[in-house]
């Protein structure tokens, strides 16, 4: 079938739509800024404590690993047509795991920008005490943690109420650009003034051994969570520049994923060789907290960039959980006031430029060793779909731009798709964010809003929500669930044959969850039993 023919069985979305899609680019920034945060200061006391050699092992192992997870999240797309973590997650679990999803995502995407604003209020205020006036009146309010929290929350509070993740694109680039000149200014200061750092060792031998003890086993939690962003990925690839050909809407999934995810683990280096070749052993679980030792403008400027990598950070990570706490909320929403009405109208079906009838060919084309795509769609069944349309109305809680469709089988077996367009998209039911009144939307924003920042005012020790906050539910977010879904919706769909690729997706899933259990255990034993820094 011809591009043409194609193009006329999917909704490209008219102009003014357009403008509002990102490119390769802004999407490689967008996953830039959704895995680059606190963690980037962290890491270098990780590969101290286990050895640079094993650390850049296992951080080109995790990389690889999430490269992988989005492949199998775009296969399960491709094939089942469902591009969002939920929606592929209802046709595995049904409606179960609508709710799991969500709540794994609130945990991991809300709780953890409370340390971001904790490490935030520090930062500033190790400014503030700074000044004198300031420091000889330890309890004045311009010190408080609460002031500079509020501080943070004022500024960021634009880009909290935006509906659509590619309306940050803006806070992305300014990331990017705040990382890279991170980098820079830390080899700066160990060029320019390398007279003024303080570390213990001199040969730095012993910075390339791996030493098997608890400190080891504690390192391992700061490399497994730092790759991960599954959970953003559909938002963003939902906001690319559409294409009716499915090949090439792979391609660009995985460039971007590939592009930001590398220039991640660039930067992770980066930082840990610059780190530990400036402070040695004497390297802190914070490096800033070396940083601040050093009376130097280097010095100065550097917090100010992670102040502002912060800040920038902050809105797409709780972008995420935000848009998990609407899903829940719509749940309970539309049964009763809208549930009739959504009855009467129609089924949300997922972005149509992202899924076309024809499109599955060019997936085959794709993967050639899988078994024809002609076959995966007369595999789907009726009973394949939700049989309640509230509960597809609250799947696209991870998506941005949804369209719906009344789908049925025709006499010949053949789909058929009658597209609302995504202009309509106001007058009738859409993801979390649309399917809200405006004043619920921006009310339920504000209150989980106000909740993280209320717990950033009170909460003094930071480790407290790192140590609880994420192992576990980016565990299973990052690597269990697209393994699972792979696993499952290629033998429902019948679109996958290869053992040995059943067998990987498999793996993925178990590893995910042996070590997300696994360093929820060791983050427990720390927080009972500390470990002595001698042990």
């Amino acid at each position: 079938m011809s591009t043409t023919e194609k193009s006329n069985s999917i909704n490209l979305g008219t102009p003014e739509e357009e403008e509002h899609t990102i490119g390769i680019t802004i999407a490689a920034f967008s996953v830039i800024s959704v895995t680059i945060g606190a963690g980037m200061v962290s890491v270098p006391k990780a590969a101290f404590d286990s050895g640079i050699i094993w650390s850049l092992f296992y951080n080109v192992f995790n990389l690889a690993a999430c490269v992988y997870s989005i492949h199998l999240f775009l296969r399960c797309a491709f094939v089942s047509g469902k591009f969002s973590m939920t929606e592929q997650g209802y046709i595995c679990f049904g409606r179960f795991s609508l709710y799991l999803i969500n709540f794994l995502q609130i945990i991991a995407f809300v709780l953890t920008p409370v340390a971001y604003f904790i490490i935030f209020a520090n930062l500033l205020r190790s400014f503030f005490n700074e000044i004198k006036w300031v420091h000889d009146h330890s309890q004045n309010v311009i010190g408080s943690q609460w002031l500079s929290v509020l501080l943070l929350a004022v500024v960021l509070l634009p880009m909290i109420i935006k509906k659509k993740i590619e309306e940050l694109k803006i806070a992305g680039v300014i990331l990017f650009i705040g990382v890279s000149m991170f980098i820079v200014l830390l080899f700066l200061l160990k060029v320019i003034d390398g007279s003024e750092l303080e570390h213990v060792d001199t040969s730095f031998d012993t910075l390339w051994l791996t030493t098997f003890d608890m400190h080891f086993v504690s390192s391992l939690s700061t490399a497994f969570v730092a790759y991960g962003f599954q959970s953003a990925f559909f938002p963003i690839f939902n906001s690319l520049k559409k294409d009716p050909r499915d090949s090439v809407m792979y391609m660009k999934g995985m460039k971007f994923t590939f592009f930001g995810m590398g220039f991640c683990f660039f930067i992770y280096t980066a930082v840990t060789f610059v780190s530990l070749y400036s402070f040695g052993n004497g390297i802190q679980g914070d490096v800033l907290g070396n940083v601040e030792g050093v009376r130097t403008w280097e010095s100065y400027t550097l917090r100010a960039i992670f102040l502002v990598v912060l800040a920038t950070h902050t809105p797409f990570v709780l972008f995420i959980g935000k848009e998990s706490v609407l899903a829940i909320v719509t749940l309970l929403f539309i049964r009763g006031k809208r549930e009739e009405e959504l009855r009467k109208s129609i089924v949300i079906e997922n972005d149509p430029p992202r899924k076309s009838t024809t499109g599955l060919h060019e997936t085959e084309k794709l993967l050639s060793d899988d078994v024809s795509m002609d076959k995966a769609g007369k595999s789907f069944h009726k009973d394949d779909e939700p049989e309640d349309p509230v509960d597809k109305a609250v799947m696209c809680g991870d998506a941005n731009k949804m369209s719906f469709s009344v789908k049925g089988i025709g006499a010949s077996g053949s789909r058929k798709s009658f597209v609302i367009k995504d202009h309509d998209l106001e007058k009738e039911v859409s993801c979390a964010a649309d399917l809200l009144p405006n004043w619920l939307y921006y009310l339920i924003t504000l209150l989980t809003y106000g909740a993280v920042v209320t717990a950033a005012c009170t909460i003094k020790d930071v480790e407290i929500v790192i140590k609880f906050v994420g192992s576990l539910a980016n565990a299973i977010l990052n690597f269990t669930l697209p393994g699972l879904f792979y696993f499952i919706i290629m033998r429902k769909y019948k679109a996958g044959k290869a053992w040995w690729k059943l067998g990987f997706s498999l793996a993925i899933a178990i590893y995910g969850t042996a070590m997300g259990l696994f360093l929820t255990g060791v983050n427990i034993y720390t927080t009972i039993k500390p470990i002595d820094s001698d042990e």
